[in-house]
């Protein structure tokens, strides 16, 4: 890095005094990770689910071999879903979106998903 070069090998900011776009979009994709690790791990916990770290996050979807917990979906980091219970805001595991949703609209309930089941084994005929 020359003189006067920012810590990504460009100006931090430009002759006028503003800071270098440049400049910024390389912060950005460095330090873009960080943000997003800090900005979930917020919204989790704005939401009451009883989580402490990104860490821990990771370490279930690991647990879960990054596959949901209920279909088998391959999972990533970023389409891992953190399911909880929403009386208590316990962590049950790690889920693919279709999954968390449908437990969702469920309402976490085990009687109305039992009653989904029946519904759906029911061999129906339409007039």
């Amino acid at each position: 890095m020359g003189r006067g070069l920012g810590k990504y090998g460009v100006p931090a900011y430009l002759e006028d005094g503003r800071l270098n776009p440049e400049y910024r979009k390389r912060l950005h994709h460095a330090t873009s990770h960080v943000h997003y690790e800090d900005n979930r791990l917020k919204g989790w916990q704005r939401r009451g689910i009883s989580i402490d770290s990104y860490g821990q996050f990771l370490t279930l979807l690991a647990m879960a071999q990054y596959q949901c917990e209920i279909c088998g979906r391959e999972l990533t980091e970023k389409s891992a879903h953190l399911d909880h219970d929403h009386a208590s805001g316990k962590v049950r595991g790690v889920l693919c979106q279709g999954c968390n949703h449908g437990v969702g609209k469920l309402q976490d309930s085990i009687e109305i998903l039992r009653d989904a089941i029946k519904y759906l084994e029911q061999e129906k005929e339409l007039a």
